[in-house]
């Protein structure tokens, strides 16, 4: 009784739990059953066909090759198929990742992939060989199988027996490997060199040995690529499309540049090496630059979480007493796979789509052109093909705006794609895998003319001179960089570098060494010319004129004429305003003053270039720095442009730093004075001191004392009254200083 009343209970328990998972009450019961027979008797992808019934079709060739100059490259298959097709195909394994993450597919006919299959853990095989990872001799592997049962073949016979172990017994001065059987209730020993074979009697350590072998040669021939299977489900013969993007290497750009006078013919070759594990037969290949964003993930490797458990409390038993039910968390998985789930992703057409979210029972989307509608469903994964009619399939006549080339030797038409380049070779391109090859993918007529430079920036005094050919990108693509080989007239001149070359930009590129020129830059001392005067406040502010007159002196030692382009610094052209150079120059950096001239020698010749160098300065100074001499130089002078408040306030420091000078001079004068008096007193004194026995002689000595008495007390009083007067008059110019200093 209490048995029934569990069961009742447990059943009303799962009843409710299955009702909390997405069943409704009403097909609860029905679901019930339904899981349970398919977790007992259905596997999990139940309408995928056993393998017997996909035929194993041949491999879908590469058809198309998009590679771009970061490092990737989208593969494209295109082929027949023939009903359900099993397509094998190998990779090399670090570009499983890429693969999966990035794989796309098409059936025109309405097919559907039904899964990628592949192997990601060891397979049994594998995992049996482990045991034979390390080299494994007859006598080892005998050991480690002690106790089994063999069966010995000698001279024509069969001796049974049980492995007792091996030895290694010194026979005639030799070491023999000897093995002892327990045959007949007994022990004997065999030189194992003198047996004809050994097998196990157990069948299951023959199969397991077997089944090492097997992995053995699996785990040699897997280290390098593995196996993918494509599960195609469909009805007839109809042609199918996948693709992918996988790690591959840089393809390179080099070009050469033939030239006449004044146009070359520009060749880019495109070096390529096919990385990416398959051969390729006729292949459209089509190479692109730009800086889409790649990116890789883990997806081979098998990945497990830890999940916790979910238990039902049964009524009526001890706490803590819980069972967990294989029924209930199978049937929870199925209700949580019906809910409903969101939107797929939009798949861009023929090559690629999306994957679709959860809805109804399995995963439902997007790969508009690829996989659409395939899901997970209770009953395993099925679903149907997207819309495969909305793109066609490419073909050169409807790619947008191409630059098709004229040339007899062009192999590749080109286009602007969004904001890069990308060519499209014209003929198929045959390579196998892991061969490299260069094509000639583009060639342009571009405008050139050749010249000789010299660098006088860091030195005004040099012989550093190059030959160069300067080129300018007339076409509509820009030109990507890379080594260039210049040939003239069918004739080689030297390598050069080339650097990305947009649309109607020019470069100049170095290609020899010039050993006949040399050039000399003069520059005199630029005096300045006052041209007018300002203030703000205390600060006077003149502005001058100054002009730079330089002479550059160019050399050929050569019998042949030379265009000689100089670049050269102007002097103190970051101090100037509004500077200017006359004659002017072929070009000018006017940020930091860095000249370009160009100049025709004879041979033999020199020639000298005069050229001037003229702009403004703006000086600043404090008015309390400046002497009455400036001040008077500047108001006397009447070319100078000075504004009517400059000339009063210059005018009114002038006549107090006048009044100023004045007094210190009148005051260093009666200091001196007094000195001087002062000392004529003293020789009076003296004198009188002398002749003070002759009344006669002193009577003119003493009136002469009293005079210069008098003239010492009125220097003395005047000493005193400058002396007060001076610091007055400071002050009241360095107030008159404060003041301007307030105004401004």
């Amino acid at each position: 009784m209490l048995w029934q009343i569990l069961g009742v209970r447990l059943f009303f328990v799962l009843l409710l739990a299955i009702s909390g998972s997405g069943f409704s009450r009403l097909d609860a019961w029905g679901q019930q059953e339904s899981v349970a027979r398919t977790v007992e008797a259905v596997p999990l992808q139940s309408n995928v066909e056993p393998l017997e019934a996909w035929t194993e079709s041949e491999m879908v060739p590469v058809r198309r090759l998009v590679m771009y100059n970061i490092g990737v490259s989208e593969v494209l298959h295109f082929g027949s198929v023939d009903g359900n097709a099993r397509l094998k195909f190998r990779v090399p394994n670090e570009k499983v990742d890429d693969l999966l993450k990035s794989f796309v597919f098409r059936d025109e006919a309405g097919g559907a992939l039904k899964s990628i299959q592949y192997r990601s853990a060891p397979s049994l095989a594998e995992l049996a060989a482990r045991e034979f990872q390390s080299p494994v001799t007859l006598a080892q592997l005998l050991q480690l199988h002690r106790g089994q049962e063999i069966v010995m073949e000698q001279a024509g016979g069969e001796i049974r027996g049980v492995i007792w172990g091996v030895e290694n017994r010194v026979s005639d001065g030799e070491a023999v490997e000897t093995l002892v059987v327990w045959v007949n209730d007994q022990l004997k020993s065999y030189n194992l060199a003198t047996l004809d074979g050994i097998r196990f009697a157990s069948p299951m350590i023959q199969k397991k040995m077997k089944l090492s072998l097997m992995g053995l040669a699996e785990s040699g021939s897997s280290e390098e690529m593995r196996e993918l299977q494509l599960i195609v489900a469909g009805q007839g013969q109809r042609r199918i499309g996948f693709g992918y993007l996988v790690d591959s290497t840089l393809w390179r750009m080099t070009y050469r540049l033939n030239v006449d006078e004044t146009t070359g013919t520009l060749q880019g070759w495109a070096h390529i090496d096919n990385s990416t594990g398959q051969d390729w037969e006729d292949v459209d290949l089509e190479l692109r630059t730009g800086r889409p964003h790649v990116f890789s993930v883990s997806l081979f490797a098998p990945l497990m979480v830890t999940r916790p458990g979910y238990g039902l409390e049964v009524f009526d038993l001890p706490s803590g007493l819980s069972i967990s039910s294989p029924w209930l968390a199978a049937t929870l998985r199925r209700s949580l796979a019906g809910q409903e789930g969101g939107m797929g992703m939009m798949g861009d057409g023929y090559y690629s789509g999306g994957m679709g979210g959860m809805s109804g029972g399995g995963m439902s989307g997007g790969m508009g052109g690829g996989m659409g509608g395939w899901g997970m469903g209770p009953t395993g994964m099925g679903g149907s093909m997207g819309d495969s009619s909305r793109t066609p399939t490419p073909t050169r006549e409807n790619l947008r705006d191409f630059m098709r080339q004229a040339q007899s030797n062009a192999t590749a038409d080109s286009e602007r794609w969004t904001s890069e380049v990308r060519y499209r070779v014209h003929a198929p391109v045959t390579l196998n895998g892991g061969e490299s090859a260069a094509i000639p993918i583009m060639k342009a007529e571009l405008p050139c003319r050749f010249f000789s430079t010299i660098d006088l920036i860091a030195d005004q005094d040099s012989s550093d001179s190059r030959q160069v050919i300067e080129i300018t990108n007339q076409s509509q693509l820009p030109i990507l960089g890379g080594p260039v080989t210049l040939q003239r007239d069918g004739e080689f001149f030297g390598d050069m570098i080339l650097n990305r070359l947009d649309v109607g930009a020019s470069q100049t590129l170095a290609y020899a060494e010039e050993r006949s020129l040399s050039a000399k830059l003069r520059q005199p001392f630029a005096p300045e010319q006052l041209l007018g005067v300002s203030m703000e406040g205390a600060i006077v502010e003149t502005r001058s004129q100054r002009k730079f007159n330089n002479r550059l002196t160019v050399t050929n030692s050569d019998s042949l004429p030379r265009l000689v382009q100089v670049t050269l610094k102007l002097p103190a052209w970051s101090d100037l305003e509004s500077p200017t150079i006359l004659p002017p120059p072929q070009s000018l950096n006017e940020d930091n003053g860095t000249a370009v001239l160009e100049i025709n020698v004879a041979g033999n010749q020199s020639e000298l270039v005069e050229f001037s160098v003229t702009g403004m300065t703006t000086t600043p100074r404090s008015l309390e720095n400046m002497t009455a001499i400036q001040v008077q130089g500047y108001l006397g002078n009447n070319e100078l442009q000075i504004d009517e408040s400059t000339r009063d306030t210059l005018n009114q420091w002038l006549a107090l730093k006048s009044k100023v000078n004045e007094a210190k001079t009148e005051l260093t004068k009666a200091t001196a004075r007094r000195e001087l008096v002062n000392v004529q007193l003293n020789d009076i004194r003296r004198d009188i001191e002398l002749l003070k026995f002759d009344e006669t002689l002193i009577a003119p000595l003493i009136e002469q004392l009293k005079t210069t008495f008098e003239e010492k007390q009125q220097v003395s009083d005047r000493v005193y009254e400058l002396t007060t007067q001076v610091p007055a008059l400071e002050a009241q110019l360095k107030d008159f200083l404060s003041k301007l200093d307030v105004e401004r």
